[in-house]
């Protein structure tokens, strides 16, 4: 059997440039020879597009209802798609995961028990290699959001996303004996806050011959 892939998450705030740094980093691992693919959550399952459905105010449902929906598209996500190509030897980056489910679902639910729901869920199954937090000021995003989408979700005020940010480093702190976390000050200059996450990568997974540790 080869090697195995890494699992790579990418976290932060609406309107924070993960997307664009998560599909960064995939075209820089496969420019090198080091299959890669990307990935994002909610996913299109029926509880991940359920979620989003509530997410983005087109159904009402209690706080409570919508974080369980986030592990059950997890769960589908994780044993449906994410191990079997990680198994495969191919590295998944993935936009957002549990962490997320904490920080924002944290808003009106206890973090503990996201943490505990969110591992009796996991426990086992897949843990991140590493967790990139790309640190941007909430009103930052949220200027960035009103500049750039025609709508916008739930959470996208910023008295919620500065809440969120807090929820995340509450997290971070409550995980962080187990977790891989690196956070990254991200600024407009998206060239070289990518190569800030590149060079921690490299650094981590990467061995002088250019394959995955």
């Amino acid at each position: 059997m080869g090697k195995k892939g890494k699992f790579i998450v990418f976290e932060g705030l609406d309107g924070s440039g993960k997307t664009t740094q998560a599909n960064n980093l995939v075209k820089r691992l496969n420019s090198i020879g080091l299959k890669s693919a990307y990935t994002k959550e909610p996913t299109e399952s029926i509880p991940g597009g359920t979620a989003r459905s509530a997410i983005y105010k087109k159904t009402t449902l209690q706080m409570e209802s919508i974080a369980l929906l986030f592990l059950a598209d997890r769960a589908e996500h994780i044993i449906g798609e994410i191990l079997p190509a990680i198994e495969a030897g191919r590295t998944i980056v993935c936009d957002r995961y549990y962490l997320s489910n904490v920080a924002y679902q944290g808003l009106e639910m206890d973090i503990d028990e996201l943490i505990m729901l969110n591992q009796t869920i996991l426990k086992d199954k897949l843990e991140p290699d590493m967790t990139i937090f790309l640190d941007v000021p909430p009103e930052v995003c949220c200027e960035r959001i009103l500049r750039e989408r025609l709508r916008t979700d739930l959470y996208e005020e910023v008295n919620k996303q500065t809440l969120i940010r807090e929820n995340f480093f509450k997290a971070f702190d409550k995980v962080k004996n187990n977790e891989n976390i690196l956070i990254i000050e991200s600024n407009d200059d998206l060239g070289y806050t990518f190569e800030k996450i590149w060079l921690k990568i490299s650094k981590e997974f990467i061995d002088e011959n250019g394959n995955l540790l």
